[in-house]
């Protein structure tokens, strides 16, 4: 049975319809809640340091008017309303957030995450006896405020992932509904106030029948407005709206005064609405900026309270507790000075060293046995590989030296292997062929079997053997990078041929022992058809994967799905049609098993449906479905190594500006000498050592600094096929702008395989690093067990040393990743997600580095003692700044690029012209806000805060060097950005050890510039030469001058026809 408040009860027994539209809340819980858990992290540190300023602090003024209340850092403190020395009445690593007296002023209410999750808890108003009122630990609260009868309403957060648990988008977080709480009992009532996206900020004057909200109709500036709810009858109306936005509602004690923040111009401000008389003005136009872009986990804009007279509201802006008269709109500050102690967690980063001797492989990819298990062929480094099982040396299958190998699969006898082929270029081309097996381990010699062109991939011989089935697609929409449009279903003859189209349209192909029907998976559905694509039906859908493949006895599917993903066998009952979930196997419809718990990649089934296999990083599985689970897996790691890229020979760099970043080391005019791959030798000229039969450069005049180091740069999106590239004008743009190291933290897993490649030499383009997928909240992680699988997938076989904490779920969870981690010795890196507290636990917990910049400014002396305190270092990527327009939009619409020889020979065309022409945003200078953001950086730095630099991979190349131009355009000096650069980057993701300034015995990569770049930091612009891991190229064409020389891999649109 739900108690209500007398107004709701009211409600429901007098209108029908606001009855029925206010329902029970389903999960959280009537029983009273569980306190026992706790945050599980072991704090190590102690961060103290004095304040008189704070960043967004929200507050409440006591009903006496005498005392104040405030968030700071996560925790709760009170002050006279005159101001003085603050008094910290909650503590711990918990983040305590938004807190509000009660009418009677004896208590007071909170949101606070100190269970593991996000809850309301009332406490006494000294901060003692706090409980719990509600319960769950997926929830988001915000913004929780009294009834002037004595209970609670609050925003609710609605979102969730596809599992049902925390959401796994940054943009689900931004709905919320209007809970009701009812302090006598009850798990909550949901408010219903019509069509709306989000509901936020609820406020009462002193009648409790109208309730004042900010509701979202769309997710932009402008897109919010204040409704008032009547509780007694039902009856939702707009009260105020504006172009800027309404938000943020607070209402006088006497119900005549109405104030809400909105946008002013370039900046923000308050209105003030007279509920009388309806007349409106602005009563002040220099307050916080809102959070109308980002995801407001604390609402659109501080918390604010009307003293008891209704004269002045007490507010937060421009880093102080301000009072501001109302409705004269003076503004006068009232001081406070807090002593902030957080405890905080260990600093989970690690040293790391660069293997330049051996590249172990990372990853095999597409591996399958043969059909009587013997023997194993896979994909790496670009070519096929076969070796005996269980413990046989790999060694490559063809001799082919120009072309990629993929997709390879065996003809049902265990005598052909098929494959797929491509090769770049300016004459791009794919191919499936096959090979004869050999009777010892020399290479096989293949045979073309089409005759048309075209792009091929996920070739599989039908039951019989007698044809091969794949997709084909355009050969210029591989070589352009697009995976949509005409996209076939084709067959040839398994000895050669002309090919036949079944059908059009995506799906992987597969067979079972009916050789009269092609069987595909389209998303979560397996289809057959005929062999003329005709009589099409799904046959099975399994919600939630990836991939799915039916067993060719069709007894089973197996299924790929979930956060990882993870390995599924679904048992089939004989019919078609059916649907099937794999979120939770015990309530699924038909016998599912999970398979795995660490991941699952590259599916395939035995011919004899006995087993199935996947292969994760280097190490293939065999799973005997037959067996018991406890011994139905079988674990082979394939050992491949081969010699990493390294020159030979010696070269010295003479009569050079060198800037170290050795310190503030800058030698006027100095020499480098290079042996191999590493820097043996640098000084003042003259001072140095050049052995004989170097080879001499003369550089006198320009200036050397180390190359780039971008420390979140994604690479060439997410979209490149499981069929990889011989060459990438991605790497190849990021390496000719002087960008000589990338950690890309968002990435598929293929960037494994590419990180191989470049290692080994078999492509150009900057050293690569890689976090692989993001861990969101789709990956439901439930317990520390469940983070150490996750943390094993990427450590033990995605052999990185990173993670991406990317809004992975409750602050336990996000917790329990950082003590797999360091378990691990995984660098865990951390997304700001658009939200202020969550970066704030981030930096407590012990997560090392903030991906983005904050998502508000102006930033005070809080949280940049806190960076400095905690050592996070901070990677602003203010091309793609939160709170605002993008940087990059900026550049997009500003800047004269299109016609840039260097531009245009690494980028297709088609990518220069949709920036450079067809941008459909434009703002105002002013609506921008990278140079605020960079303005605070610059006083960051001052206060001893390490910055990194990232471009985001927004436009490869150039876009790196805007991130630096915008640092500037803040007052950053070019010094610290270049530091930012280079050697604070490298010692970010690990490697100061080996890369990221010029000393003796570290990796030789660097860069030559015609200008120096300390004058101007345009400058950096003017690349003469880039030197990576020992070879140089010239910077606006990369044709290698030492010790080779040899022109850039073509690139497919340098022919003059196109």
């Amino acid at each position: 049975m739900y108690i209500l408040i007398p107004g709701l009860l009211a409600c429901s027994l007098i209108i029908a319809p606001p009855a029925s539209a206010q329902e029970t809340e389903p999960d959280t819980a009537a029983t009273p809640p569980d306190t026992t858990e706790a945050l599980p992290l072991q704090t190590t540190r102690t961060i103290a340091f004095t304040t008189d300023e704070g960043t967004w602090i929200d507050l409440d003024l006591s009903p006496d008017g005498r005392t104040i209340i405030f968030e700071l850092l996560g925790d709760l403190y009170t002050i006279p309303i005159s101001g003085g020395e603050a008094t910290r009445i909650t503590s711990g690593l918990a983040y305590d957030a938004q807190p509000r007296f009660s009418p009677s002023g004896d208590r007071i209410v909170f949101v606070s995450d100190r269970n593991g999750g996000e809850n309301v808890w009332l406490a006494k108003a000294d901060g003692t006896e706090p409980e719990m009122l509600t319960s769950g630990m997926t929830n988001r609260f915000q913004s929780p405020e009294w009834t002037p009868d004595g209970h609670i309403v609050v925003s609710k957060g609605t979102g969730a992932s596809r599992g049902g648990g925390f959401p796994s988008r940054q943009y689900d977080q931004r709905a919320y509904d209007i809970m009701l709480y009812d302090l006598r009992g009850g798990r909550g009532i949901r408010l219903d106030l019509g069509e709306t996206e989000s509901l936020l900020g609820a406020a009462f004057g002193s009648d409790p029948r109208y309730l004042y909200v900010s509701s979202a109709g769309q997710p932009r500036p402008g897109g919010w407005r204040i409704l008032v709810l009547d509780r007694e009858t039902g009856e939702t109306t707009s009260v105020a709206g504006n172009a800027g936005g309404a938000l943020r509602p607070v209402v006088s004690p006497d119900g005549r005064w109405l104030v809400y923040g909105a946008r002013y111009d370039h900046g923000q401000g308050l209105r003030l609405r007279d509920l009388e008389t309806g007349e409106e003005r602005w009563l002040h136009t220099d307050v916080q900026r809102d959070e109308q872009e980002g995801i407001f986990s604390r609402d659109l804009m501080p918390a604010s309270a009307f003293t008891p007279d209704g004269d002045a509201l007490i507010l937060y802006a421009r880093g102080k507790i301000r009072r501001l008269a109302v409705p004269s709109g003076e503004m006068t500050e009232i001081p406070f000075t807090a002593d902030v102690e957080l405890p905080a967690g260990p600093l989970v980063r690690f040293d790391y060293r660069i293997e330049d001797d051996t590249v172990e492989i990372q990853q095999i990819r597409g591996a399958r046995p043969s059909p009587d298990g013997s023997r194993l062929v896979f994909t790496a480094l670009n070519k096929l590989w076969l070796m005996d099982l269980p413990a046989g040396v790999p060694h490559r299958l063809t001799d082919a030296a120009d072309v990629v190998e993929h997709d390879p699969v065996w003809s049902p006898e265990g005598r052909h292997i098929a494959y797929v082929t491509w090769r770049g270029g300016t004459n791009p081309e794919g191919t499936i062929q096959r090979v004869t097996l050999p009777a010892g381990t020399g290479p096989a010699s293949p045979q073309q079997l089409t005759t048309q062109p075209g792009f091929y991939e996920k070739a599989v011989y039908s039951a019989d053997g007698s044809r091969i089935v794949a997709q084909r697609h355009s050969l210029y929409d591989r070589a352009e990078g697009r995976f949509g449009g005409d996209v076939e279903l084709v067959w040839i003859p398994a000895a050669g041929g002309s090919a036949t189209v079944i059908t059009r349209g995506r799906g992987t192909p597969q067979f079972t022992d009916d050789t009269s029907r092609v069987w595909v998976n389209v998303g979560e559905a397996l289809e057959s058809m005929d062999w003329n694509g005709y009589d099409r039906r799904t046959e099975l859908t399994v919600s939630g994967v990836r991939q799915l493949l039916i067993s060719p006895d069709r007894k089973y599917a197996y299924a790929l799905g979930g956060g990882g993903p993870q390995a599924y066998l679904v048992t089939l009952p004989g019919v078609s049609g059916i649907s099937v979930s794999v979120a939770n196997p015990a309530g699924a419809a038909v016998l599912v098993k999970k398979l795995t718990t660490i991941g699952a990649m590259f599916p395939a089934w035995s011919h004899d449906s006995g087993s199935l296999h996947y292969s994760l990083g280097r190490s293939f599985f065999t799973h005997d479905v037959a067996a018991e689970d406890s011994a139905a897996t079988a674990r082979t790691d394939i050992v491949l190594r081969v010699p990493a890229d390294k020159p030979r020979g010696t070269v010295a760099l003479r009569g050079a500006r060198i800037l170290t970043m050795n310190g503030r080391e800058v030698i006027e005019r100095g020499d480098i000498v290079v042996t191999d791959n590493r820097i043996v030798a640098v000084g003042t000229s003259g001072s140095v050592d050049i052995p004989p039969g170097a080879r001499t450069i003369d550089v006198s005049g320009k200036t050397i600094l180390p190359g780039y180091v971008d420390s979140h740069g994604h690479v060439g999106g997410f979209g490149r096929g499981e069929v990889m590239r011989d060459r990438d004008w991605s790497f190849m743009i990021n390496l000719a702008y002087g960008i000589t190291t990338i950690r890309d933290p968002s990435t598929g897993t293929d960037v494994f395989g590419y990180s191989d490649l470049l290692r080994a030499g078999e492509m150009i383009g900057s050293r690569l690093y890689a976090t692989g997928p993001v861990l969101s909240g789709g990956n439901n992680i439930t317990s520390l067990d469940a983070a150490r699988d996750v943390v094993t997938r990427y450590a033990d076989f995605y052999n990185t040393r990173y993670i991406k904490q990317y809004g992975a779920g409750e602050r336990r969870v996000l917790q329990w990743l950082l003590q797999a981690a360091a378990e691990k010795e995984v660098t865990a890196v951390t997304e700001p997600y658009y939200d202020v507290k969550k970066d704030v636990n981030d930096a407590l917990d012990g997560y090392p580095e903030m991906g983005h910049g904050w998502p508000i400014y102006p930033v005070y002396r809080d949280l940049t003692q806190l960076l400095v305190q905690t050592g996070q270092v901070h990677t602003a990527t203010l091309t793609t700044t939160f709170g605002g327009p993008k940087g990059r939009t900026w550049f997009f619409t500003r800047k004269d690029f299109h016609d840039d020889p260097k531009l245009r020979r690494f980028m297709p065309h088609a990518d220069v012209d949709r920036a450079a022409l067809r941008q459909s945003n434009w703002y105002a200078d002013g609506q921008y806000i990278f140079v605020q953001h960079a303005e605070g950086i610059r006083d960051m730095i001052e206060a001893g805060v390490k910055v990194a630099m990232g471009g985001h991979g927004d436009f490869d190349g150039p876009g790196f060097h805007w991130e630096l131009e915008m640092h500037a355009m803040g007052g950053v000096p070019e010094w610290e950005i270049l530091r930012a650069a280079t050697i604070n980057g490298a010692e970010a993701i690990g490697f100061g050890r080996d890369i990221g300034s010029i000393e003796v015995g570290k990796l030789a990569d660097l860069q030559v510039l015609d200008r120096n770049p300390l004058d101007d930091i345009l400058n950096t612009l003017a690349i003469r030469y880039v030197m990576k891991n020992g070879r140089i190229y010239e910077g606006d064409a990369l044709r290698e001058i030492w010790p080779r020389e040899r022109d850039a891999p073509g690139l497919w649109w340098w022919r003059p026809d196109r």
